[in-house]
């Protein structure tokens, strides 16, 4: 049986459309920087991190602490994917 993730089934679909991508630059030339970009900008435009922590604000309402909360979330969060690509092969 496989483990709990962290990623809900609707976020691992979304990994996992990004994967054969991820392979082709494994494979070749080893240049993540837009890979990882543009999948970081899709990502919290898809899934606001304020949205998981905080469901009932909306961003703008966040209190400077809650600010501060998302944004280490957001740092914690952005290192995840890495691990997520490599589980998977």
């Amino acid at each position: 049986m496989v483990g709990q993730t962290w990623a809900s089934a609707e976020q691992t679909q979304f990994l996992q459309s990004n994967l054969q991508e991820y392979l082709d630059i494994n494979c070749g030339s080893k240049n993540y920087g837009d890979f990882w970009a543009t999948l970081r900008k899709n990502w919290f435009q898809s899934y606001p991190e304020h949205e998981h922590l905080f469901p009932n604000k909306v961003q703008e309402e966040l209190t400077d602490e809650e600010c501060r909360i998302v944004g280490d979330a957001i740092n914690k969060r952005m290192g995840v994917g890495l691990f997520f690509f490599c589980d998977l092969w």
